[in-house]
């Protein structure tokens, strides 16, 4: 019998793996993965496998989730190639995900005053997101060494510090931050959102019709060379 509350299909690429989850409202439901480099010439397979093991269509979907990044360019372009293109032959709403501001402030722990998210923006760059207790997200891409100067530089009592460039950057950062007490590194962290998180806060977008379309684009986080060198 077919699982007649499934509300959506959610897209998420990430660093290594592409993801497809079925979602009844906010929760997920079932899901397949598939390596990045695979993804191109499985995800529709994925797609179709996923909705078959339930009896399922594209027919029983409100909307599709997807993960606008940051994550590998070509990987995500892939994704969201696939998303946009099932939306538009089925005349189906996109809701896009920042997923580094999403990880932001869904692994925000309570006990710290604030959550920084860095992740691997290659070229020496990271991608980050910073959540502090009572505001708002923001996010964006800078140098590595000045990410570090601007995390000294928070007026904050507590911070955490996890992603993927943690994990890639332990040692660097433990030598630069380790007279900086208030600061807590968490190289342990899974690096890449989850896909029930990613769900959850597509849902939430869904409700609020916010950063909903006819179709999405990749995040740009990252400046050009021109704008760079301007």
């Amino acid at each position: 019998m077919p699982q007649s509350n499934i509300t959506s299909l959610l897209i998420a690429s990430g660093y290594s793996h592409t993801q497809v989850g079925l979602f009844a409202q906010n929760q997920l439901i079932d899901y397949c993965s598939d390596h990045n480099t695979q993804a191109s010439s499985s995800l529709l397979l994925q797609i179709d496998r996923l909705f078959n093991s339930h009896s399922l269509s594209l027919n029983h979907i409100s909307y599709i989730g997807i993960h606008q990044g940051p994550a590998p360019f070509t990987s995500l372009r892939v994704a969201l190639a696939y998303a946009n293109g099932i939306a538009f032959a089925r005349d189906l709403p996109v809701v896009g995900v920042n997923g580094i501001a999403t990880l932001a402030l869904k692994s925000h722990d309570p006990s710290f005053h604030t959550t920084i998210v860095i992740h691997n923006a290659y070229a020496e760059d990271v991608y980050y997101a910073i959540y502090q207790t009572g505001h708002k997200v923001t996010f964006g891409c800078m140098k590595f060494t000045r990410m570090i100067e601007h995390i000294t530089s928070l007026e904050s009592p507590s911070i955490r510090v996890l992603g993927n460039a943690v994990i890639l950057s332990k040692e660097i950062l433990h030598q630069a931050l380790k007279s900086h007490t208030h600061i807590t590194l968490v190289p342990n962290q899974a690096h890449d959102l989850s896909l029930d998180l990613l769900g959850q806060q597509a849902h939430e977008q869904w409700i609020k019709r916010d950063n909903v379309a006819s179709h999405m684009l990749p995040l740009y986080l990252k400046p050009s060379v021109a704008n760079r060198n301007a």
